[in-house]
């Protein structure tokens, strides 16, 4: 019950200029893509002040070493690239750091404490805002094994298995991560692989959020896996594009719909061309990735010319009283804590006005629920689960103490 929240979301259109084709967003809303008319460098970071940065072809001082690839950006404005020498072929067990912040690209070295064999084509497939980078590299008559490496303190761990190829695609927050194992997809807790579905079921493990929630896909057929719950539950409207923490779902159609893109947020699914203004000129919409904020990006066309775009998410909360009721309502109710709260056997009644409600709770718990009621902010459907949770902790915690001395 304490996980409702009554939010609308409402979006702006942000053109992010012609040939442009993005391929990442973080939390600040920077949106990392790459140029169609490179000039000299394919790859930019259109930042979320409204500033482009070009991120250099090659490595300072290393003109023979390219960047041949970018693969996410953190919340900080980290670039994770791939490299290429002058044959072109990936570095040897190094790849690029590209600070936005400062504009400048770092060479860094797998070869670290933790990372003892010798890893060639390094492909690093994520970065997270602890500067954490989650890949992988070749083994020779091994092939592919995965990697976490924390940049800023240059430890690193092997993540996966001699015997199997079993590289990683992506990583959290928390340092969790999602790849294969010998062709079956897999989730990394933090400690330990684990086999995600059947095991006669081949796939790949492609995309993790911060509330563990991974996009699997088993050679074309989509699912989504609960890493802290251990469920799966198959997807079967479309292919996922993109899953938030919210569990926000970008995808598209199968056919005949395989040029129509969907939205599917709150047990509502919207095509994403009807979240632009009408006759704004927009068509042929492809998003490609997604935030937690509920932010969109891609590309499409704009009066007759390729163009990336970004929709804004931003969140209405019709009745901040009546949510913050639901969910403290819904948490007392849980644990059974209505005839005990206040030593009396006064209903708190169901959604009702939250002054009521906060007054019919012990003078100390009423007053840490208001304290933390008036720093809350709802901007995203996640502030909710936030605060729900914090709820549930401090409630729980209360009644329990509550029951021991009476």
């Amino acid at each position: 019950m304490e996980g409702v929240l009554m939010a609308h979301a409402i979006f702006q259109a942000i053109d992010l200029g012609e040939n442009f084709i993005p391929m990442k967003i973080n939390m600040r809303r920077d949106v990392l893509g790459r140029n169609s008319v490179p000039n000299p460098s394919p790859w930019s970071v259109h930042m979320a002040n409204g500033t482009v940065i070009r991120l250099p072809d090659h490595v300072p001082g290393r003109p023979a070493d390219t960047v041949a690839y970018v693969h996410d950006i953190n919340d900080n404005g980290l670039v994770v690239c791939s490299l290429h020498n002058a044959d072109r072929y990936i570095l040897v067990g190094k790849f690029g750091l590209f600070d936005c912040a400062t504009q400048t690209l770092e060479l860094i070295n797998v070869a670290t404490p933790g990372i003892t064999p010798g890893l060639f084509d390094v492909a690093p497939g994520a970065i997270n805002s602890s500067g954490q980078v989650g890949g992988y590299g070749w083994v020779d008559l091994i092939g592919r094994i995965g990697f976490i490496l924390n940049t800023s303190n240059g430890q690193g761990t092997l993540v996966g298995s001699f015997a199997a190829d079993s590289p990683l695609f992506d990583l959290n927050e928390h340092g969790h991560a999602v790849g294969q194992r010998a062709g079956y997809p897999t989730y990394f807790n933090g400690s330990a692989p684990i086999p995600i579905g059947p095991p006669n079921q081949m796939g790949s493990a492609v995309g993790i959020t911060d509330t563990n929630l991974v996009v699997v896909n088993f050679e074309g057929n989509y699912a989504i896996y609960n890493g802290k719950m251990n469920t799966l539950t198959p997807f079967t409207d479309g292919d996922i594009i993109d899953l938030n923490a919210s569990r926000d779902i970008v995808w598209s159609g199968r056919w005949p719909a395989l040029d129509t893109a969907w939205l599917t947020s709150g047990g509502t699914t919207t095509r994403v061309d009807q979240l632009f203004p009408a006759g704004s000129g927009w068509s042929s919409i492809r998003p490609t990735a997604m935030n937690d904020r509920g932010d969109i990006v891609g590309s499409a066309q704009l009066h007759g010319k390729s163009h990336g775009w970004l929709l804004v998410a931003g969140y209405r909360i019709p009745d901040m009283e009546t949510t913050f009721a639901r969910i403290i309502w819904g948490i007392i109710n849980d644990g059974a804590g209505v005839q005990a709260i206040g030593g009396h056997l006064r209903r708190i009644p169901p959604y009702g006005p939250l002054r009521e409600l906060l007054e019919a709770l012990p003078q100390t718990l009423s007053h840490q629920l208001e304290s933390k009621m008036r720093h809350t902010r709802f901007e995203t459907p996640r502030d909710a689960q936030i605060f729900a949770e914090w709820a549930r902790v401090t409630i729980t915690g209360f009644l329990l103490q509550y029951r021991e001395r009476h």
